[in-house]
């Protein structure tokens, strides 16, 4: 992915499907902690949510995360994902 702002050329190697994968792998450790104390409970990135946002001068892939809870599900934060790096940044329940 490049942004092109004028003539000032930036480019991200991280793309959407990464950033998908990239938050899934970072909830498995959380994930495998709810399965010890319920096998239904699990946690996952919001494909459909998919958003782009810029803070503190660094791009972000942004995600909205929910705990799955057998029949139902709750609104846990989001997931943001630096396009440059690939590193994580959890904003609402776990961050």
């Amino acid at each position: 992915m490049t942004k092109i702002q004028g003539a000032y050329i930036e480019d991200y190697p991280i793309t959407a499907e990464q950033a998908y994968e990239i938050v899934r792998n970072y909830l498995a450790d959380y994930n495998q902690r709810l399965k010890e104390y319920d096998s239904s409970y699990y946690l996952a990135p919001k494909a459909e949510s998919l958003t782009e946002v810029e803070e503190n001068g660094n791009s972000y892939w942004k995600f909205e995360v929910w705990l799955h809870t057998g029949g139902s599900k709750v609104f846990a934060g989001f997931a943001l994902v630096n396009r440059k790096t690939g590193t994580v940044k959890m904003k609402g329940i776990l961050g």
